[in-house]
């Protein structure tokens, strides 16, 4: 029972906005090809090779989406 509990926290715990959206370039107005991890605010480039990106991607996959950029 103390699994299934410690489970589903933690399958909660994982589809939390974990990621948000970086706004789009000051000059360019061009999306910037990165996600940001709020966790500890790294910034993740779309590099399939990426660990994070390939993480990001998973997540995406389970049905979450990040936080819009600020304005």
């Amino acid at each position: 029972m103390h699994l299934l509990i410690l489970y589903l926290l933690l399958q909660r715990q994982r589809n939390y906005k974990m990621y948000k959206q970086i706004p789009l370039h000051e000059i360019t107005g061009e999306q910037i090809p990165a996600i940001q991890r709020l966790a500890d605010n790294a910034f993740i480039p779309f590099d399939p090779d990426n660990t994070d990106y390939q993480a990001y991607l998973e997540w995406l996959a389970e049905g979450n989406e990040p936080l819009p950029a600020d304005e």
